[in-house]
This record gives structure tokens, sequence and C-alpha cells, in this order.
């Protein structure tokens, strides 16, 4: 019988994208051949910068400076565990940092994500 033919992400036949997407049953990479005697287009690579050394100071600095640069402010930190490292590496930075406990970080990090929006909420900006 074969495969059923679907225009799902992992089919290798999604309609929008040349080559078709990986299919990781197959091994696929989304780069192959629509059909025999096609040539394969490369595959579709974002193009992001990467750094070029590594980080020198924490990420969750890096990512604080990141979003103030951006003009988000104050940055809104959720800190569950290593609390206090993650705090300490923020503790002088220029802008402004809105420090959110997650006291159940336990149980996730949809947790932390709840966290931080219920923080971002209660501010008189967001009503």
């Amino acid at each position: 019988m074969g495969r059923p033919k679907a225009l799902l992400p992992w089919s290798g036949e999604h309609p929008s994208l040349p080559g078709g997407v990986p299919d990781p049953a197959a091994g696929g990479t989304g780069g192959e051949a629509a059909s025999e005697g096609t040539p394969a287009e490369p595959p579709i690579e974002p193009e992001i910068e990467r750094p070029t050394k590594p980080l020198t100071e924490p990420v969750v600095r890096v990512l604080a400076k990141t979003l103030a640069a951006a003009g988000l402010s104050p940055v809104f930190v959720v800190l569950g565990h290593a609390r206090r490292e993650v705090a300490a590496a923020l503790a002088d930075l220029p802008f402004p940092i809105e420090p959110v406990e997650n006291p159940a970080w336990r149980s996730g990090m949809l947790s932390s994500v709840k966290a931080g929006i219920r923080a971002v909420s209660r501010r008189p900006e967001a009503q």
C-alpha cells in the first residue's frame, strides 16, 4: 500500500517549502529532491549572527542587557532555582531589573512563565 500522502510538516511534502521538510522517521534533511531527476535545493538556514568567542559573563546577564537595549524597561527576571546566583549576576546592571519570585519553580518551567506573566499583568501599564 505505501505511506499515505499528507501535507504535514514531517511528511517531506509541504507545499510552501522548496524541496520539502525533514522527515525524522526517514532520516531526511529537508533538502531532498521533490522527484527523481530534480536537483535538491540547499536546506533553508536562518541567518543568525553567531558569537565568535565564548561568553565571558552569565547568559542571564547577556539576555537582560539585550532586552534593555531593545527598549524593555524594567526587565523582569523570574527567580527560582539558583535565585541567589541569578540575582548576583544582575545586581550591578545600570537599568531597572524587576525580580519575580517563583516559589513553585520545582514544578517546571511553565510555573516560571506563569509567574512572569502575572507580574507583568499587575503593572499599571498593562491595564
